[in-house]
């Protein structure tokens, strides 16, 4: 599954919304629809569209050219790994508001808002082997 499949779903965009994002913009209708479903985390994320939060960083191991993606999207804290297929966010606030809520937190929403606007920028990384470059991301996300 693409990110946009996964955001797809994960938004829980029917066909009628999905008409909307085809010219890569955010109508009046997407916001009215995705601001009465997740509120407050919809307007986080809206408040940061078009700021390049949102990366597909792609790892090609240097030494055995095996490849992995990671996708990230990058908050107010640190840079937060984002599953979107599994509504996964790395950031704290994802837990209490996930777990107990039942909220998707706003970097999900940011990160599928940018993908289905096609604005998540590629990284390539191949000058570390795979699990020196997820070290490398996973400890910027603490910083």
């Amino acid at each position: 599954m693409n990110c946009k499949e996964a955001c797809i779903k994960l938004l829980q965009l029917d066909s009628d919304i999905l008409e909307y994002f085809r010219d890569k913009r955010l109508t009046i209708e997407v916001f009215q629809y995705l601001y009465d479903k997740y509120k407050a985390s919809f307007l986080f994320a809206f408040k940061r569209l078009g700021e390049k939060r949102s990366k597909l960083n792609r790892i090609i191991d240097v030494d055995t050219k095996d490849e992995i993606t990671i996708y990230t999207y990058l908050g107010m804290h640190g840079e937060y790994i984002i599953i979107p297929e599994v509504s996964y966010c790395g950031c704290m606030s994802r837990y209490p508001s996930a777990l107990e809520y039942r909220r998707i937190c706003p970097h999900l929403i940011g990160f599928c808002i940018d993908c289905l606007l096609d604005e998540v920028e590629e990284v390539i990384i191949d000058d570390l082997r795979i699990p020196d470059a997820i070290e490398l991301i996973y400890t910027s996300m603490f910083k």
